[in-house]
């Protein structure tokens, strides 16, 4: 076998959230759609089916996440304030980095990833015609939400759920998932 599950699993994440990403340009609400499926369920790609653990597949999600943001940037030129999303998306980057070099999850946490939902936000209002601006009351609810997804996903997730309550939870189910931290 010339290509090892993991290699392919990789590649063919990379390449449909790549996709997607693009899509997002032609159409945007699908767009957005499709591409939070694929960022959605890729662990099931490369977890269960590529057979990478949970910290494998953090460091390339995250490597991921940064290049299909820089690809989805210049939408903020239409859609949003261009300068807010790459301060955004300089400060998420940051943390990617600080993440991948120093393994701590928490960097997620403190540089969180406000880049996409604000750009997802600003790409829906307008396509459904109530203008690009946020009010106030708006973007505080769009940060505690993004804070809380951050939480959700860096410490209760791989500390609590991963392997604690869900996987017994989805095996008295009767799926047995082959995911490894």
């Amino acid at each position: 076998m010339i290509f090892s599950k993991k290699i392919k699993a990789s590649v063919t994440v990379i390449v449909l959230r790549i996709l997607s990403s693009f899509l997002i340009y032609a159409q945007p609400l699908l767009g957005i759609g499709i591409y939070m499926l694929f960022d959605a369920y890729d662990t099931l790609l490369l977890e269960d089916i590529g057979g990478m653990t949970y910290s494998e597949y953090e460091r390339i999600d995250k490597i991921i996440d940064s290049l299909t943001f820089l690809i989805l940037l210049p939408l903020g030129l239409k859609y949003g304030n261009f300068i807010v999303l790459a301060v955004l998306l300089v400060l998420r980057i940051i943390g990617t980095a600080l993440f991948i070099f120093r393994k701590k999850e928490y960097y997620l946490i403190l540089f969180p990833n406000f880049f996409i939902s604000y750009l997802f936000l600003a790409i829906f209002l307008k396509e459904m015609g109530f203008g690009s601006g946020f009010g106030f009351p708006l973007l505080v609810l769009l940060i505690l939400f993004q804070l809380s997804l951050e939480l959700l996903y860096h410490y209760v997730y791989p500390h609590f759920l991963h392997d604690g309550i869900l996987r017994k939870t989805l095996s008295l189910l009767g799926y047995n998932s082959k995911r490894r931290v």
